[in-house]
């Protein structure tokens, strides 16, 4: 696991990341925390999720992302809305040159990773699911 920061907007938001298990990184998978936390909340579930055939195949690599004002990600000018979180989140990418082709959040990062998804995924790659809380 690797853990960089990104100059975002002349403000440090900081991700971790977790590679593949085999093979290069083609798509990346975000995951984005709830209201109080981090990105380091989603490491265990990322690393089994990514873990699986499915994420070894496909070479997916998983960006814990700290959202603006959480964790590591301080110093960000208000307004603090999700409209800000997905244009944070956009930079982020594109500084990055990475091919994102999942998104999943909790509580506040849920609604993050929807607005992200409808605002930056192609259509064809828009899914959204509702997992029961065992799962996590």
């Amino acid at each position: 696991m690797a853990s960089e920061r990104s100059r975002v907007r002349a403000v440090l938001l900081a991700v971790s990341t977790i590679p593949p298990e085999v093979g290069p990184t083609r798509e990346v998978f975000l995951f984005l925390h709830g209201i109080l936390g981090s990105g380091g909340n989603w490491r265990g579930f990322a690393k089994r999720l990514l873990g699986g055939s499915w994420g070894r195949e496909a070479g997916v690599e998983a960006w814990l992302v700290d959202l603006r004002m959480h964790g590591r990600s301080q110093g960000f000018a208000p307004p603090h809305t999700i409209d800000a979180c997905v244009k944070d989140l956009t930079e982020l990418v594109l500084s990055r040159g990475a091919r994102v082709t999942s998104v999943l959040g909790h509580s506040f990062g849920g609604k993050v990773a929807l607005a992200y998804a409808a605002a930056v995924l192609s259509s064809a790659a828009r899914k959204s699911w509702s997992a029961p809380r065992t799962l996590c």
